[in-house]
């Protein structure tokens, strides 16, 4: 038994230093790879690059411009286990800086310069269209275009097309723009352009519809009208002859023709059971059903049905 405690014992002095033994990393310096110091770089997006230090667990890395003397925002302050990091600036002056860390000790800080060109070339940035996403099938007549913005560009050519011309061409400086359209379902493509006076980049080609036609009306088709029910479920089933229908509404009224608690239900396919637990009480009913298309058009209210639950 005393053997035992020993074994324990020992095994628990192990188990404590391995938790407490960190490498002594204060005196290794971070070797900063690229940019090189006080570079004037031609992009706003650009890798910051670095060294790994043997013992280092994470490294802490700031960007500030125009320097950490006087910083006048802090576009980086981030700590991550790769020795890359990912950036995107905007044009003047910057400072970025390493620190190696681990869970006791920390190097000091490897600092550079930093300079972007306020003609950065755009070709090798990313630009992104953001809204609407690509494929969007809208309702609504004011649809506001966005589009992430590029430091470095000037200005960006926005371009609207339909499938026979150039609906909308314009020059702006910001990253958004809203438009007023017909009230007449079309699909149409856009894109955007942005420019310095050195370089452009041209975004992805979205596309979207605009649909204003309202799904046909479905038909009830059980039970039939004045039915008794004396059971549960209850299955109320309807067909659709639009074809692009996302969901129906299914009402249901009491006999003081107001709707039920509960209702309207949002139904994904043709039929609908009501059960005890819904809590329906002996008396009369009414129902009746609404497409929605994908666009969000509303179709007209069915007819009315009524049943009996007794």
């Amino acid at each position: 038994m005393k053997t035992s405690w020993i074994i324990i014992l020992v095994l628990f002095l192990l188990w404590g230093c391995g938790e407490i033994i960190e490498i002594d990393i204060t005196n290794k310096n971070v070797v900063l790879v690229a940019p090189t110091d006080s570079a004037l770089v031609e992009s706003s997006s650009l890798s910051l690059k670095w060294q790994s230090i043997d013992g280092a667990k994470s490294y802490k890395v700031q960007v500030a411009s125009p320097n950490f003397d006087n910083p006048i925002k802090f576009w980086e302050d981030k700590i991550i286990e790769d020795t890359t990091l990912e950036v995107e600036l905007d044009s003047g002056r910057f400072q970025w800086r390493v620190q190696a860390l681990n869970n006791g000790y920390a190097t000091k800080w490897a600092t550079r310069n930093l300079w972007i060109s306020p003609n950065a070339n755009l070709s090798n940035q990313i630009f992104a269209l953001t809204k609407p996403t690509n494929n969007t099938l809208s309702n609504s007549q004011d649809i506001t275009f966005e589009w992430k913005k590029l430091p470095t560009a000037q200005r960006y050519l926005f371009q609207i097309l339909s499938p026979t011309k150039f609906d909308t061409l314009i020059t702006t400086n910001t990253n958004t723009f809203t438009k007023t359209f017909a009230n007449t379902s079309q699909t149409y493509t856009w894109k955007v352009t942005a420019l310095n006076s050195v370089s452009l980049k041209e975004s992805a080609t979205f596309g979207f519809s605009l649909d204003f036609t309202l799904p046909t009306t479905p038909n009830l088709v059980n039970p039939a009208d004045n039915t008794i029910f004396t059971t549960y479920p209850i299955t109320l089933s309807w067909s659709r002859t639009a074809t692009d229908v996302d969901v129906d509404s299914l009402f249901v009224y009491n006999n003081s023709s107001q709707i039920v608690s509960g209702f309207p239900k949002a139904v994904t396919n043709t039929s609908f059971d009501i059960t005890n637990a819904m809590g329906l009480t002996v008396g009369q009913y009414k129902w009746a059903v609404k497409s929605i298309d994908r666009a969000g058009n509303k179709s007209p209210l069915s007819i009315q049905r009524q049943f009996r639950i007794q």
